[in-house]
């Protein structure tokens, strides 16, 4: 009865295993990660043409009202999240998250990019669309 627990429990894990690991190999469609990229640098242009200036915290955007929430980025091999890395220049990191260029001494200030150092399915840097 015991032998038939633990290889249940290595049955349970390893199935476990395999389905998180179909997870990660898994992204967003192109299209959808571009939409959505496309929706956080309008909603920020939207904060810029009414405040009359970028925020530095990106978080600013979201909490005036010109975006509901960070949405959804999942590119392949990573985890899915919303959060919005906040850099001082233009200097990916590959955490697979959305970044946002915050310094307003560097000449890409305002910039929102794709934090990875993949290619997309076209063979295009993600931080460069």
């Amino acid at each position: 009865m015991k032998r038939v627990f633990r290889y249940s429990v290595a049955a349970a894990l390893l199935l476990s295993a395999f389905l998180a690991a179909v997870n990660l190999s898994r992204q967003q469609p192109e299209t959808e990660i571009i939409r959505k990229l496309s929706g956080l640098r309008l909603s920020l242009e939207l904060y810029r043409m009414k405040e009359k200036s970028l925020p530095r915290d990106f978080s600013e955007v979201v909490k005036k009202g010109y975006l509901e929430d960070i949405p959804v980025i999942k590119l392949k091999w990573r985890p899915g999240n919303s959060s919005m890395k906040h850099r001082a220049s233009f200097r990916p990191e590959n955490t697979g998250s959305w970044a946002y260029v915050n310094d307003p001494k560097d000449e890409n200030f305002g910039l929102i990019h794709i934090d990875s150092l993949e290619k997309d399915p076209r063979g295009r840097y993600w931080s460069e669309l």
